[in-house]
């Protein structure tokens, strides 16, 4: 029976070519949309799902329009816009600003150093984010400037038999203090 529907497809294929080829073309162009759109879609919404809150997380976008080729997106913001935001808006519970960058940290007699993805924050970071802490006191790490949290993979990789708690690493530009790990 399937074989019959073959047949008569294939035959109606060749009998009304022209036909066939629009409806082909346009089942193509429908489905290539349809893909298209569903990529986009789902990469919208994969976005920050790691975090405990992500549902309640939003991230300000500024759009600069001054070019007039352009439009120019960044992911920053004018100062005070996070204090005035949780002032005036009773949705807002709370905010962090924060900046991520990729630094190099020498571990040990190592000069080059490594390079690793870093992540600067205001200490509401916990608030907002829901880091776990594995090892160490959260209260310890947001009391100075030169404070660093590890993640746990970070630790496993380059300390798999040292408690790195409360080492020195240096960068090019200063000196830190692992006060902690957490998960991530």
């Amino acid at each position: 029976m399937v074989k019959n529907y073959f047949k008569i497809a294939y035959r109606n294929l060749l009998r009304s070519k022209v036909y066939s080829a629009i409806n082909i073309l346009g089942l193509t162009v429908g489905l290539t949309a349809c893909l298209l759109v569903a990529t986009v879609v789902i990469d919208d919404l994969s976005y920050d799902r790691q975090w405990k809150n992500a549902d309640q997380i939003y991230r300000i976008i500024s759009v600069d329009n001054s070019n007039k080729l352009a439009e120019n997106r960044f992911s920053s913001s004018f100062t005070g816009l996070g204090p005035n935001l949780k002032k005036d808006f009773p949705e807002v519970v709370d905010y962090c600003r924060m900046s991520a960058y990729k630094e190099r940290i020498k571990m040990g007699t190592d000069k080059d150093g490594i390079e690793i993805a870093t992540l600067s924050a205001e200490p509401s970071v916990w608030n907002v984010l829901g880091f776990e802490v594995v090892q160490g006191n959260p209260k310890t790490f947001v009391q100075g400037y030169a404070n660093l949290v590890i993640s746990e993979k970070i630790r496993n990789q380059y300390f798999p038999h040292t408690n790195p708690i409360r080492t020195r690493h240096q960068t090019c530009s200063r000196s830190w203090n692992t006060q902690s790990f957490g998960s991530g």
